[in-house]
């Protein structure tokens, strides 16, 4: 899909593609990469997704590359990434906000491919997308930080009423 729908400057759409299928592969032998509450160490592989949403946002092809690069470099920084599903207090919430993802992601798509299914509305659906991808983007940063050792070790030397569990 890189090469075929042009994300990327014409010099690096055989280098990169290369780049990140050795990053997944990495990923799916490397039997480290999942700790034992299940979360996931470094950038999860979801290329897919990434493309889904370059190809959403119509970004300028170095944009892209720099993006691209970006979550590249993120597969080996070491930090944890709970899935928003395996968050048992917040798994109905997810899953409507998950819904309402796709659906608008649905939307946008079909405009780009030139179904004009509520044209008017584009602009409105594409609030609507950035407002649920916020909330997945948001939530696993502060579920992250929250379940941090760090966090941890900071809430247990607060005084007693300072915090709510």
């Amino acid at each position: 899909m890189i090469y075929k729908f042009g994300y990327l400057p014409p010099e690096f759409t055989i280098i990169i593609p290369i780049f990140i299928i050795c990053v997944s592969l990495y990923s799916y032998v490397n039997t480290k990469l999942v700790d034992t509450s299940f979360s996931y160490i470094g950038f999860p592989s979801i290329w897919n997704v990434i493309l889904l949403y370059l190809e959403i946002l119509s970004f300028n092809q170095w944009i892209n590359l720099f993006i691209i690069l970006l979550f590249i470099l993120l597969k080996f920084v070491p930090f944890r990434v709970i899935h928003p599903m395996r968050n048992v207090g917040f798994k109905k919430t997810n899953i409507i906000f998950l819904f309402g993802t796709l659906f608008t992601s649905s939307i946008l798509l079909m405009n780009k491919l030139d179904v004009k299914f509520m044209n008017d509305f584009y602009f409105y659906f594409l609030i609507l997308w950035l407002i649920f991808n916020s909330y997945f983007i948001l939530f696993v940063i502060f579920s992250n930080l929250l379940s941090s050792k760090l966090y941890q070790k900071f809430k247990k030397n607060l005084p007693t009423g300072w915090y709510k569990d």
